[in-house]
């Protein structure tokens, strides 16, 4: 029954990311030809430094933030997840400034193998700025998951995920409205 608790709101939120992702590459499909992959190649650099560094210390600080959540040593925990917090801001905020500013050059580099059309260049050049942006937050997310999964608190981290899907759905449809296909239906 304890796991059944525990695991509940981590199949509502999983379903409703899921979810996000689909209306996600509902309107990227919208978009003109080729766009929908020079999008997912940006998230395929964007993701680089988070996984590398975010999520990897995630994973390795998860013994150490159990330890403490079982000794209910709040202070301790409290102390080492604001320092870990602060450190991958000092770290990523250059990285996230850095990347806006070579997004071209890297998407080249990496990408280009001399066929690529400076539109898709530059498509995917500008998604990688836009992802770039979030990069802190992506970075803290691995952490924070990590520090309300040690303390067996999966509400939080749901509702939390809960609430950004809306705000995803909400920056999503408002600029870009409803496709055109869809607005003889509305």
């Amino acid at each position: 029954a304890r796991f059944a608790a525990l695991m509940a709101p981590l199949i509502i939120s999983t379903v409703l990311a899921r979810l996000r992702d689909f209306i996600t590459y509902y309107f990227q499909s919208y978009t003109p030809e080729g766009v929908y992959s020079d999008i997912l190649y940006a998230k395929k650099i964007g993701d680089l430094p988070t996984l590398m560094v975010a999520y990897t210390l995630g994973v390795a600080m998860f013994p150490f933030l159990c330890e403490m959540a079982v000794k209910k040593d709040r202070r301790a925990f409290a102390n080492l997840i604001t320092k870990t917090i602060f450190m991958l801001a000092l770290g990523f905020i250059p990285v996230t400034i850095g990347t806006i500013v070579l997004a071209r050059p890297v998407v080249e580099l990496v990408f280009d193998r001399g066929n690529w059309e400076a539109f898709h260049l530059d498509q995917t050049a500008t998604a990688l700025r836009i992802y770039a942006l979030g990069l802190i937050c992506y970075a803290a997310e691995h952490v924070l998951m990590q520090s309300f999964f040690s303390m067996q608190s999966m509400w939080w981290p749901s509702v939390i995920g809960i609430l950004a899907t809306v705000v995803h759905f909400v920056i999503l449809a408002v600029p870009i409205g409803p496709p055109a296909a869809c607005s003889g239906l509305a």
